[in-house]
């Protein structure tokens, strides 16, 4: 079986809201394809630019150690004087916990700050929300950075390349108390948000976790990378306490990697399971060995995995993969990894299928009548993995249909939460939800609240939190209100243009880049003069 497609591949509007003349600029147009042909899928280009900001020491009535060679500004009247004027009456981060750790620097600071004493109002600390965020591992990685860092149980499992035998391991330290007992999740039944690089961002995962999210997990992490003690690597494993059921999701390429990165996601992480990238269809990942390129090293892969089993303790390990390289082929990878134990008997808990193939990428509709075949390919003399499917998603039906498909045990949700987060409470509702416009936009406020609050409300804060807001937007606007709607949208179907019931709901259905900025700069302020943004994910996926 697969998810249902309509015919034709456009998405069936009802007339009267169709826009028959007007041609709307979208990612088809043949001038846009040649200018992604010519950007790499994995980048995006951005002006450079030097945030104008006041020293910290300064701001906090301290000397500055760098003196002159210091680049921030040093003078609190210059400062304010030259600075862009405030975005807003009210700054969203203090608004909310009652102090706001950009300070000064805030691009709302004349809302906290005190004029006549030149320092930060914050309110009293019993009054005050904290601000919390797991896994600010800043101490560690200046370890691993100083190459102060001991990976014992790493190096005793490659000792001799025995990377099979067991070693003793003290376990996972909850306060004062040592955990070896195993820890597995029930994947069961459960909306699991799939890990997305860039757009699965922490903000973005707090606004799915509102709307009834079971399991998140972070943004593919490249252990290469982190080993490197690189900090932007070390940010994407940050969790909210929201964030019930979280995992961290790293791409291998070397067994030894394997086994460091596993190791400190067992002693120093603050994580539920551990997932292994082995489907990125990235060209750049591949070349590295990790991605979609281990499922045409399937040695390279079984070591791998064995290498984080042995080093994960009681941290339970999902395997995501795609149906094949250029064919199906995961039916006979699936047996050998069910076969696979680590030095205490553990195994790997569950595997991701994304149901294509690399070469296919996302345009192709997922074969979820193969994700059956690959579930019923376990051996039944050993214990059975969990089997999560994933792909074409968009609808409370399609949920469903495919979570009734044999031998399939959950349903990995990625770019049908990115399109229509309240996707998520349609499942757990059962119901179609006609939202209206309003309510959308009060979705985008809420992810640039979140979005200040993790990044920060100063400049480079807020220049974050707006660059991942239009990449999200390129998702957004994808969705066609319910209302409008003669079938239901499929997620591959390509979006006519069209207008909406107000102006804003067809605002947010466009797919022209200054209409995102515009709805940026109803909560992020006015854009730079030369402001321009490209997408970084290919929005072409729809079918011929």
């Amino acid at each position: 079986m697969t998810v249902p497609q309509e015919e034709g591949g456009v998405v069936k509007i009802k007339r009267e809201y169709l826009i028959q003349e007007q041609r709307q600029g979208d990612a088809n147009s043949k001038e846009e394809k040649k200018s992604r042909k010519r950007m790499s899928p994995e980048t995006t280009t951005e002006s450079p630019h030097v945030p104008y900001t006041l020293c910290k020491y300064v701001e906090h009535g301290k000397t500055c150690p760098f003196g002159r060679a210091c680049r921030h500004e040093h003078d609190i009247h210059a400062f304010f004087r030259k600075r862009d004027a405030d975005i807003g009456s009210v700054c969203p981060v203090w608004n909310r916990h009652g102090y706001c750790p950009s300070g000064m620097n805030c691009r709302w600071a004349s809302s906290h700050t005190d004029w006549k004493q030149l320092k930060t109002i914050e309110k009293k600390k019993e009054e005050q929300i904290p601000i919390v965020e797991s896994n600010r591992c800043d101490a560690i990685m200046r370890s691993i950075h100083k190459k102060e860092y001991v990976f014992q149980y790493t190096a005793n499992t490659l000792e001799d390349g025995n990377s099979h035998l067991p070693i003793e391991d003290p376990g996972k330290r909850v306060g004062c108390v040592v955990n070896n007992e195993p820890r597995p999740i029930d994947f069961r039944n459960k909306i699991y948000i799939a890990p997305m690089t860039t757009v699965g961002n922490l903000p973005f995962r707090r606004i799915c976790v509102d709307f009834g999210a079971d399991i998140t997990c972070s943004e593919m992490v490249i252990a290469r990378n982190l080993l490197k003690a690189q900090s932007s690597e070390w940010a994407l494993i940050r969790r909210h306490p929201s964030e019930r059921l979280f995992g961290v999701q790293f791409a291998i390429g070397r067994e030894e990697d394997a086994c460091a990165v596993c190791e400190l996601a067992r002693r120093e992480m603050d994580v539920d399971f551990v997932d292994l990238n082995a489907g990125c269809p990235m060209n750049a990942l591949e070349h590295a060995g990790a991605g979609a390129g281990l499922l045409t090293k399937v040695g390279r892969l079984k070591r791998i995995v064995s290498g984080m089993l042995n080093n994960l303790g009681s941290l339970p390990l999902v395997v995501k993969i795609r149906t094949g390289d250029h064919e199906n082929t995961s039916h006979r990878l699936l047996p050998q990894l069910q076969a696979l134990r680590g030095r205490g008997g553990e195994r790997v808990q569950a595997v991701t299928i994304h149901g294509r193939t690399k070469q296919a990428r996302y345009t192709t509709a997922a074969d979820w009548a193969y994700i059956r075949t690959c579930a019923a390919a376990q051996r039944t003399d050993l214990p059975a993995m969990e089997v999560i499917g994933n792909g074409d998603v968009l609808s409370e039906a399609a949920y469903w249909e495919c979570l009734a498909v044999p031998g399939v045990d959950g349903v990995m949700i990625g770019r049908g939460a990115l399109i229509k987060p309240w996707l998520l409470t349609e499942l757990k509702e059962r119901r179609t939800w006609d939202i209206s416009a309003g309510e959308r936009l009060e979705i985008i406020k809420k992810f640039c609240d979140y979005g200040l609050e993790h990044w920060g409300s100063d400049e480079p804060g807020v220049a974050r939190t707006r660059r991942f807001l239009l990449e999200w937007l390129s998702f957004l606007c994808r969705y066609v209100p319910v209302g409008l709607l003669e079938r239901p949208q499929g997620i591959r179907q390509r979006v006519p243009a069209y207008c909406g019931r107000s102006e804003l709901e067809t605002v947010l259905g466009s797919r022209e880049v200054k209409d995102w900025v515009w709805i940026s700069e109803r909560f992020l302020g006015k854009v730079e003069e030369g402001f321009s943004f490209t997408p970084k994910h290919r929005s072409n996926a729809y079918s011929a």
